[in-house]
């Protein structure tokens, strides 16, 4: 078995493969393989357990996140190579996981906001919101881009500029950083909504990435309901994600993304309001993981252990 640590995974782990493998995940979510998705609550967070296997890649995961309410992600993927039918490595799985959702964020705000000059806004700046911005910007046509966060940011956490050049601002409060926004994207650890209805231009499309668990909310009441809406996990959405707040609806009503990344579901939307829910695949966890044993291999990185000695 092989231990690969963060700076290994930030080291190696390309992001061109991180989004292709991303794709393959998600189209292979409709197919639904073998997933078990389950979170362990505690007095102040919980553990997220997410597995899955991969038959195309011979590849099952089992992924533990400790997930303090506000807190940083820590814990551990387990990568088994099914055709070997051994243990193939243990990967530090907190940056991991920022980047793989960076990655459905970016693949979702791709396929449902496709304009130019777009107005960006980004609320949440931790490892996800960071990434997903600078990947955003450098592969679409966005205009401009406004942070919101809670805390406090310093001059030096937040570029004037992203590297492939666009403007960045603070904004102080929501209704400012989404005023007129083509794209919104969402990426915070709140437990009440931060965004109205009113806050929004009405053909905005909404990436909601921050409602992964229960009790987890970002939209206020009546966005939902004007949206067409867009779920990488659609099964687990109206369970633990931001559809869980739709009422009656059931899974039924939402696309999945993976059949518009396959090409199997035109996207009818035009002018309309989008919300795209994402509770994290566990299947693109297998397909980035896939990638990631490759790099590791090419690379020569991570570090041999025998837990049999």
């Amino acid at each position: 078995m092989l231990l690969v640590t963060r700076s290994q995974v930030r080291a190696i782990l390309d992001w061109e493969d991180v989004i292709q493998a991303t794709k393959r995940g998600l189209v292979a979510e409709v197919a639904k393989s073998a997933i078990v998705t389950a979170e362990v609550r505690y007095a102040r967070g919980g553990l997220h357990l997410k597995s899955a296997a991969l038959d195309e890649d011979q590849v099952l995961t089992v992924k533990a996140n400790l997930r303090p309410d506000g807190g940083n992600v820590s814990g551990l993927l387990l990568v088994y190579d099914l055709e070997k039918g051994t243990l193939a490595a243990a990967v530090d799985s907190g940056l991991f996981t920022a980047m793989r959702t960076a990655a459905i964020a970016t693949l979702a705000a791709q396929t449902l906001c496709r304009r130019s000059g777009i107005r960006l806004a980004v609320l949440g700046y931790g490892k996800v919101g960071q990434t997903t911005l600078e990947r955003v910007c450098s592969s679409m046509d966005v205009a401009d881009a406004r942070i919101w966060t809670r805390r406090d940011l310093s001059e030096d956490e937040v570029p004037a500029k992203t590297t492939s050049g666009v403007p960045v601002r603070t904004v102080n409060d929501v209704a400012g950083a989404v005023a007129d926004a083509d794209l919104v994207i969402t990426c915070t650890p709140s437990r009440e909504p931060i965004v109205g209805p009113a806050d929004l231009k009405e053909s905005a499309v909404i990436v909601a990435m921050g409602a992964d668990s229960y009790g987890k909310r970002e939209l206020g009441e009546g966005i939902l309901n004007r949206a067409f809406l867009v779920g990488d996990v659609p099964s687990e959405c109206v369970r633990v994600g931001e559809f869980a707040y739709l009422g009656p609806a059931n899974s039924s009503a939402i696309l999945p993304l993976g059949k518009v990344l396959a090409g199997e579901a035109p996207l009818q939307h035009e002018g309309a309001c989008v919300v795209f829910d994402s509770v994290g695949s566990s299947l693109v966890d297998a397909a980035v993981a896939s990638a990631l044993l490759r790099a590791v291999e090419s690379s020569g990185a991570g570090t041999p252990v025998d837990l049999q000695l």
